[in-house]
């Protein structure tokens, strides 16, 4: 039993470095069409911030990234500030004929959207009820997270088809920290004050 309990302290400990271990989101590769400026990306560790921009319309790009953990995807900012103008965002799968996120408007079905991400996508706007757009998220307000995908390759891109004509869309990739390293500790800390008890017992 105190081996048994002892290994188990050793197992949870392990459990949770490994899950403060740095960062496992890495950004493969970007690209960009017309207008659109380098992506800026940040990694701080367990997230990476994107900032797409474009001094031109039409514009489009996007950044590869690979996570090997489930992660979620939240709005950083949006402007300028106009409304009646909307951008349009793509999230899918990276692997040929894998999964888009994205699938609300054929605004970036163009052909002045970069092949890779050219398709259906979403939108974000910086005022609601946006005409025709009145569903279009809007990330200066409530940051909401977007999705909740599992580890994996993936691209994530953005389409501006004319206004605004000059803008920056953010986004924010976090890993969704996993709650069973916690659960383990625990259990193994009970185990060894229970072998504790026993000592003095």
């Amino acid at each position: 039993m105190k081996r048994f309990t002892i290994a188990m302290a050793a197992l949870a400990v392990a459990a949770v470095s490994a899950g403060t271990a740095s960062a496992v989101t890495t950004v493969d590769g970007w690209a960009s069409s017309g207008g659109a400026n380098t992506p800026a990306t940040l990694n701080t560790g367990s997230s990476i911030n994107i900032d797409f921009s474009w001094t031109a319309a039409p514009a489009s790009g996007y950044v590869q990234f690979t996570t090997t953990k489930a992660f979620d995807v939240f709005f950083t900012n949006y402007f300028p500030a106009v409304e009646g103008e909307v951008t349009g965002y793509v999230l899918k799968q990276a692997a040929a004929g894998g999964t888009t996120y994205t699938t609300g408007y054929d605004f970036c079905s163009s052909a002045d959207t970069m092949a890779a991400i050219r398709g259906t996508c979403d939108l974000v706007a910086a005022y609601p009820d946006t005409t025709p757009y009145p569903d279009a998220t809007e990330p200066t307000t409530d940051h909401t997270s977007l999705f909740r995908l599992d580890a994996g390759t993936y691209l994530l891109g953005f389409k501006e088809g004319g206004n605004p004509s000059i803008g920056q869309i953010g986004f924010q990739i976090a890993e969704v920290p996993l709650p069973a390293g916690g659960l383990l500790l625990l259990s193994g800390l009970g185990g060894i004050a229970a072998l504790r008890r026993r000592r003095k017992a």
